[in-house]
């Protein structure tokens, strides 16, 4: 159930892609403990205006049920940062990151929902 949705502002191939959201994945499944068969990983290409300049930047959307807090929360963030200064070269001070509890009974899946 964690999801990260990345709105990234730098040229990625769809090969590329690929590999950042299966990086993404196994991450934000190490740092949150939460089983990788429920992390989704959203990948998304655009323009992202940061500090009035249009310089390669990242916006990251993190979102679950439990588990969240503030230590997760700092370990997301430096693991990502990372992640994106190393295959893209993406500044770390390019770089936010949301993180939004979202109550089980409000996510769905698989037919029901989690709550």
């Amino acid at each position: 159930m964690p999801l990260l949705k990345l709105s990234i502002a730098c040229a990625i191939d769809d090969s590329a892609r690929a590999d950042l959201a299966k990086a993404c994945s196994a991450m934000l499944a190490a740092c949150t403990g939460k089983p990788e068969k429920y992390v989704m990983v959203v990948i998304e290409q655009g323009s992202i205006m940061m500090a009035g300049t249009a310089e390669p930047a990242a916006f990251a959307d993190v979102r679950g049920i439990g588990g969240l807090t503030q230590e997760v929360n700092r370990r997301v963030t430096k693991e990502l940062c990372e992640l994106l200064k190393g295959r893209f070269g993406i500044a770390p001070d390019r770089v936010y990151a949301t993180f939004t509890e979202v109550e089980a009974p409000n996510w769905g899946w698989n037919k029901t929902t989690f709550g």
